[in-house]
């Protein structure tokens, strides 16, 4: 009886967010795709930080020697790498004249190194993107689509290079699907800095670094939060053809540590509707997970598998438009595999934040 009625609350929340959501949200990216003021790439500088990519630039300088249209400028911004990524860059630099900054002792982190480069390079738009993206030759001609708002959220697509690494990607799938419909409802909850455009005048007014430089991770969500806090006019693009992607973590402890940075900075961000939108996945899943471990100890095996075949229904249901948009339609199938490792998933990833040091590039991430 209790599965029952969480299915149809499910089901009301998500044809309220992935329904009613999107639909607003799409008129939302047809009207600023009307807006007559576009961009311009003469306007835009592209901040990249890195800090020890070796292994992964060169994919990223490919991208940026076949583009067909190039930005004002693309500044690399080096956080004291020590292996060759200065080298790789350097021998990919005959033809654009890429801007490379090193920067000094006291400043590390990718917080610091995109204000460290914002102050070098004064620019009317900022593009930040990560060393280890890809992307199409014309993505930097297809930014002069979007208008000239004070934030644009654009897609970043996690990609698996084996069927085991689908599941680094799908919850990452799933809040990006469930933002989609949070930005047409209200505005948006997740944004990454692997590929986030913004308006230099309103960044120098709402940006509150001094709040949160304490805490190394988190540059795109707190700049988010900062942006819509002032009541700042941003926009989310789902639009493929804005995309850049990324690989998948390539280990379980490479998994466990990204997903760590990220847990660990929520609290710290405070924001309400990301919040309220984490409880609520939390106790549809649990709930489901509750419900089928139930019926399968009492053998209850109409029950069980009616359970199982509801859940798999829902979310092909209401998620499916979004996997299919970012091309993931062959990971949509683990979702009900999601929802039955999802509770110890929880469990171990709180556990973990309280324990276990997290760590990236050979640093030590502090988020308190």
């Amino acid at each position: 009886m209790i599965t029952t009625i969480c299915t149809l609350f499910y089901v009301i929340y998500l044809l309220i967010i992935r329904v009613i959501g999107v639909l607003k949200q799409n008129k939302n990216e047809h009207c600023f795709a009307e807006l007559t003021e576009k961009l311009m790439l003469s306007d835009i500088t592209v901040l990249i930080p890195f800090r020890n990519e070796a292994k992964r630039i060169e994919q990223l300088l490919t991208c940026l020697n076949a583009s067909t249209k190039f930005p004002a400028k693309i500044v690399f911004i080096n956080d004291h790498s020590t292996d060759d990524s200065i080298q790789i860059i350097a021998q990919n630099n005959s033809t654009l004249n890429f801007n490379v900054l090193g920067m000094p002792d006291d400043l590390n982190g990718k917080k610091q190194a995109i204000r460290f480069g914002i102050a070098a390079f004064p620019s009317s738009y900022y593009l930040t993107l990560d060393a280890d993206v890809v992307f199409s030759s014309d993505y930097f001609q297809m930014l002069e689509d979007l208008p000239k708002v004070d934030m644009v959220i654009l897609p970043v697509i996690l990609k698996a290079n084996s069927f085991f690494q689908r599941f680094f990607e799908l919850d990452v799938l799933l809040i990006n699907s469930l933002n989609q419909g949070i930005a047409g409802l209200k505005s948006p909850i997740v944004a990454s800095g692997a590929n986030l455009l913004f308006k230099a005048t309103t960044f120098h007014q709402v940006d509150s670094i001094e709040n949160h430089a304490h805490i190394n991770s988190g540059d795109d969500v707190f700049l988010l939060n900062d942006f819509k806090k002032a009541g700042s006019n941003v926009a989310l693009v789902s639009s493929m053809k804005h995309a850049v992607y990324t690989e998948t973590p390539q280990s379980i402890n490479e998994y466990l540590q990204q997903r760590l940075r990220w847990f660990s900075k929520t609290g710290a961000v405070k924001d309400k509707d990301a919040s309220i939108l984490v409880a609520l996945q939390a106790v549809f899943t649990g709930v489901f997970f509750v419900g089928i471990v139930y019926y399968g100890i009492h053998a209850n095996w109409i029950e069980f598998f009616t359970v199982i075949f509801l859940k798999l229904f829902v979310d092909t249901l209401f998620f499916w438009q979004f996997f299919q948009l970012q091309g993931r339609l062959a990971t949509l199938i683990l979702l009900p595999f999601y929802a039955l490792i999802f509770p110890f998933y929880s469990i171990l990833i709180v556990t973990l934040s309280n324990y276990k040091t997290v760590q990236w590039k050979g640093r030590i991430i502090k988020n308190y």
